[in-house]
């Protein structure tokens, strides 16, 4: 699980997929009160350099959608960190299982 206490969980997860990294919002597998948001991850049967290629997305997606982010949520998504050129795009499973990334 990784915990966003200042990024909308619905938004991330949304970017995230389309960009090809399959993660899932927690709020959907919570019952009760309201958390704080997170994501599940998951890596199933993906390679390291998939792996690496997945966190590199999510943290670019999570620090643009991050309250008082520099970057700013305007910025156009490359899938790739600040700073790096476009690599070519790894396309990650969207399996049923809440924890794979696969």
């Amino acid at each position: 699980m990784l915990p966003l206490p200042h990024a909308d969980e619905e938004r991330v997860e949304t970017e995230a997929r389309a960009l090809g990294v399959g993660v899932y919002g927690m709020d959907r597998y919570r019952s009760g009160p309201t958390h704080p948001p997170a994501l599940v991850l998951g890596y199933g049967d993906v390679g390291v350099g998939d792996i690496q290629h997945g966190m590199a997305v999510i943290a670019d997606v999570v620090a643009r959608h991050s309250a008082g982010s520099p970057r700013g949520a305007e910025q156009a998504p490359t899938g790739e960190p600040a700073g790096r050129s476009p690599a070519p795009r790894r396309r990650m499973g969207h399996s049923a299982s809440p924890a794979s990334v696969s």
